[in-house]
């Protein structure tokens, strides 16, 4: 009885949490509920203030606090995001990024996807610095709808700004990645 119990959760959490490299396409993104203390402190801010401009009830869905797309490129398959610690806007490796198989990492397909656009994005933003300047305009704009911040800075990214810019979105430089997985048209892939 263990062991079926065992191979039963085995399964269970492979078709929970691993999905296979070959069904991920290029504009896929991925969002990540981050443990970090920032990253807690900006999912609980979300979720109370920014749910309900999603037409969502307060910690009724997932909140996320870092997103990034994948791209594929000469047949390899790459995470790209931009961060603090990577100085910018890169892309990695699928093999080697550390959340490949992490349950905190959801996987999330836009219908109106333009996959040329995500690579040329890509390859026009890489190396551009990353931008904390628009966290205060976000910490703003989240409960009150009142945007203060930079609108078409193309020098310094912030990782949600730069997905919806991937993504061909309007008003990319507003986004979060909560409002991008709430997005209409969004569909999970994992």
């Amino acid at each position: 009885m263990k062991t079926l119990i065992t191979i039963l959760f085995i399964a269970f959490s492979l078709q929970c949490f691993a999905i296979e490299k070959d069904s991920i396409r290029t504009g896929d993104i991925w969002c990540s509920r981050g443990t970090s203390a920032l990253g807690v402190v900006s999912r609980a801010y979300s979720g109370v203030f920014e749910l309900p401009w999603l037409g969502k009830l307060p910690f009724t869905a997932k909140t996320y606090s870092h997103c990034g797309t994948f791209i594929w490129l000469e047949g390899e398959l790459y995470i790209t995001e931009t961060s603090s610690t990577l100085a910018g806007i890169r892309a990695i490796r699928y093999e080697d990024w550390k959340y490949r198989d992490s349950d905190r990492i959801t996987i999330l397909r836009y219908e109106n996807i333009n996959h040329d656009k995500v690579v040329l994005s890509f390859l026009e933003l890489e190396g551009a610095a990353y931008y904390w300047g628009n966290y205060s305009a976000h910490a703003l704009y989240i409960p009150t709808r009142l945007w203060l911040g930079r609108k078409w800075n193309r020098t310094r990214w912030n990782c949600s700004a730069y997905v919806a810019y991937c993504l061909d979105l309007e008003r990319w430089w507003k986004e979060t990645p909560t409002s991008l997985a709430c997005k209409k048209g969004m569909e999970v892939v994992k």
